[in-house]
């Protein structure tokens, strides 16, 4: 028996309502668990490391890939061996300035992605490289459905510390639109010479520019920023060759004829040890 036509309405509406309280819920754990199914492809995360020059995907946008370091910048300590919780961890503490609230940059599964390919990447490259991404996630806090932002940026390690520096900060420049379309804002790469105009970290004492941050030294610094210690051993002192006795007696035998004077037999004895 169906239901009269006002009990419907009411099913319905429940229905609707019980979807729009949970709707923010499902999508969220929905993205996070094709966040981690993607993440999980190690095999090919492993590939990519042997030639990081070449861009890795997580989808028709998002990517990560070693580029040249910029010209007059400080040479990198790389290879960097940093843990990818490590990675993760610092990447969570960074905080921007999103159309007047502070909100977090990076999104749970965004950083479930970058965190080990930032690992792998800063093991695998060499000092006159830096690591250039993009990436986008579900930012839930942004608005009650989620908004999907992107953010790029370059990672490297200097001065024996992690550092980030942003381009462009959570932007929706990549919201429906098709792989080969045009972003409806500008996506810009990150730079070391010219700051970014469409990024804006909130400040907590680690900001070296509004767009870059360096965070604190890890508890394994990066082989390169290890002093070299190289221990040379002394060279060994050569043994004083010991005088011949026969030459000693033959001295001795002319300075007690008179054959040699006094003087003549103590220079003579006195080379012949050095000898």
């Amino acid at each position: 028996m169906f239901p009269s036509f006002p009990a419907a309405r009411a099913i319905c509406l429940g229905c609707f309502a019980f979807a729009l309280g949970f709707a923010p819920q499902v999508q969220a754990g929905l993205f996070s668990g094709l966040g981690t199914l993607i993440g999980s492809d190690q095999s090919r995360m492993n590939a990519w490391a042997k030639d990081p020059d070449a861009a890795f995907h997580w989808g028709d946008w998002d990517f990560i890939q070693a580029v040249g370091r910029e010209g007059g910048s400080e040479a990198n300590q790389h290879p960097a061996r940093l843990g990818a919780d490590e990675i993760a961890a610092s990447l969570a503490s960074v905080s921007a300035n999103w159309k007047g609230e502070r909100v977090p940059l990076f999104s749970p599964d965004e950083i479930e992605r970058l965190a080990p390919a930032l690992a792998l990447g800063l093991g695998a490259i060499g000092p006159d490289r830096d690591l250039l991404f993009l990436i986008t996630g579900q930012h839930k806090k942004l608005g009650a459905f989620g908004l999907k932002l992107s953010t790029t940026g370059r990672v490297f390690v200097a001065g024996g510390r992690l550092q980030l520096i942003v381009g462009t900060a959570l932007s929706d420049g990549l919201l429906g639109i098709p792989p080969g379309g045009r972003p409806r804002q500008k996506i810009l790469t990150a730079s070391r010479a010219t700051p970014s105009a469409q990024a804006r970290l909130a400040d907590d004492g680690r900001l070296l520019r509004a767009d870059w941050i360096a965070f604190a030294s890890s508890s394994e610094p990066p082989a390169a920023a290890r002093p070299l210690v190289v221990e040379v051993p002394a060279a060994p002192t050569a043994p004083a060759a010991p005088v011949p006795m026969d030459r000693l007696s033959t001295l001795e035998r002319l300075h007690d004829q008179g054959l040699i004077s006094d003087a003549e037999y103590a220079a003579k004895r006195k080379e012949a040890q050095v000898r």
